[in-house]
């Protein structure tokens, strides 16, 4: 898949997540919006998206949905559309000492690193010691804490 594709498939599921909340239908514009976007509701539902994915993480991951868990979040250091967010979440996820070793460790790193966010821009940080309550098993996807499906190395 072409690095576009991904920028646009992202850019997508982010704003496809905004306009469920906001019970908004989606138009070729907000598909495709301006690359150097600077919207506060694109950054809100990215961290929203993160949170979410945590929450669904493995209970006990094997090494493969670890490294994959990393991947993805190394892979938004080059396609979030707006240049000067992308900068600081590269900074983040490069200074940041990521602990993915089960669901609530995973939920733990998210709220830090929005938390670093939230430093940078001047924003109430999260209590992560709620994060795990919070979104471990109310994200809306299904996962609970008992998850102990796993697919076999």
């Amino acid at each position: 898949m072409a690095f576009a594709d991904m920028k646009t498939i992202l850019v997508f599921c982010i704003l496809a997540a905004s306009s469920c909340m906001n019970n908004k239908s989606l138009s070729k514009q907000d598909i495709y919006p301006d690359p150097n976007l600077k919207d506060k509701d694109f950054i809100e539902n990215f961290w929203t998206i993160l949170h979410t994915f945590a929450a669904a993480y493995p209970k006990d991951p094997c090494i493969l949905k670890k490294e994959s868990f990393v991947g993805f979040l190394n892979s938004f250091k080059f396609l979030l559309p707006d240049k000067v967010f992308r900068e600081q979440y590269k900074n983040i996820v490069e200074n940041y000492s990521l602990k993915i070793n089960n669901r609530e460790e995973a939920v733990m790193s998210i709220c830090e690193m929005h938390n670093e966010y939230n430093k940078i821009v001047n924003l109430e940080l999260i209590d992560c010691t709620l994060a795990f309550d919070f979104w471990g098993g109310g994200c809306g996807c299904g996962a609970t804490q008992e998850d102990e499906t796993e697919i076999a190395e």
